[in-house]
């Protein structure tokens, strides 16, 4: 594991980012993982496990660059597309009793989960208005996960969508050099990707 991360209060709060040099772009990353659930077992209980294993093990591997700040549980079955429950990180005191509590509703959710969606922030380097210096900070919406399992077609995943050009070396919609953000930010996101 990589020391130079390890004290990253995931409690800070976000700040506004400065974008000089990057800015907002949906799909501008996409990266997606076999969710390998076992299609043995249909139960309520053994699919809202598979999706507490695989959102412990996506945080794991990203626990240095995201934390969640929104989850959203669409149901299975009849009601697939239903809403099964909001979950925001600012209700909780703190984000590990938010993650506690995620995990714990999702287990005991009363019926099968169709999909997780996840909003994050992420630690990133960027320069806001209160810090001139290029540093690292939490940054609200640079990407959401999506966790799913369909039992029509056997299918599961863990999905990724970066919606920024923060890890790209140039923002081309503009023709703006983020070379030295994309420098600093991109090994942080290769990490995470290599450890998912």
């Amino acid at each position: 594991m990589n020391t130079k991360h390890n004290q990253i209060d995931k409690d800070l709060p976000v700040v506004e980012p400065v974008l000089d040099t990057w800015g907002g772009k949906e799909n501008a990353g996409n990266w997606g993982l076999d969710g390998k659930f076992e299609w043995e077992d249909f139960s309520i209980e053994k699919i809202n496990a598979w999706y507490a294993d695989s959102l412990i093990k996506t945080l794991e591997a990203f626990t240095y660059l995201a934390r969640i700040w929104e989850v959203v549980l669409v149901n299975d079955g009849t009601s697939r597309g239903d809403i099964g429950g909001i979950f925001k990180l600012e209700s909780y005191d703190s984000y590990e009793k938010y993650i506690e509590n995620i995990l714990k509703r999702i287990r005991e959710h009363p019926v099968p989960i169709y999909e997780i969606w996840l909003k994050v922030d992420m630690f990133v380097y960027v320069k806001t208005v209160i810090s001139p210096e290029t540093n690292r900070f939490w940054i609200r919406d640079l990407g959401k996960f999506c966790i799913s399992v369909d039992q029509e077609d056997e299918d599961s995943y863990l999905y990724l969508d970066i919606e920024n050009t923060l890890f790209r070396p140039m923002d081309y919609r503009f023709d703006k050099n983020n070379t030295e953000l994309f420098n600093l930010n991109q090994p942080l996101l290769e990490e995470a990707l290599k450890n998912w």
